[in-house]
């Protein structure tokens, strides 16, 4: 039997987990879903990460997001944490971009992506850091999806 990929985040938010364990955790359901390997379910619902901060995972045909609101630059803490966890899976995760500083509406933030390369003919799994730097909290976001 298959369980919904919001069925099993539910499970996840009983214990707390961190950033970047629901982070990966995700990148894995998400990917096995746009893959054909899980069937895939669309929702969104919010994850407790302790101190006070909310993960809001949103999982569509498209794609997966989270987002986590009042974020407080890291120094790249988090996003090093995901890149060592995936570089572990057993996917082949590549490193696209690596902490690249652009100038949004939000103000300065740093640009991670990491890629699956040749998951569906020819396309890649893709996966998108967006974290605030230094000054108030922001949002965190991290984006999923297939394309070339």
């Amino acid at each position: 039997m298959i369980v919904s990929l919001l069925a099993t985040l539910a499970v996840l938010t009983q214990s707390e987990p961190d950033a970047a364990a629901l982070t990966v955790d995700l990148s894995q359901r998400c990917l096995a879903a746009m893959t054909g390997e899980a069937a895939p379910s669309a929702g969104s619902t919010l994850v407790e990460l302790g101190d006070g901060l909310e993960a809001l995972v949103m999982i569509t045909a498209s794609g997966c997001s989270l987002e986590i609101e009042g974020w407080r630059d890291d120094s790249g803490a988090f996003a090093t944490e995901v890149r060592d966890r995936l570089l572990a899976d057993a996917y082949r995760w590549q490193v696209a971009q690596w902490r690249e500083r652009k100038v949004n509406e939000s103000g300065p933030t740093r640009w991670t992506a990491l890629v699956v390369p040749d998951v569906r003919r020819h396309s890649a799994f893709w996966m998108q850091i967006i974290e605030p730097e230094q000054g108030a909290p922001q949002r965190l976001s991290v984006s999923f999806g297939i394309g070339p």
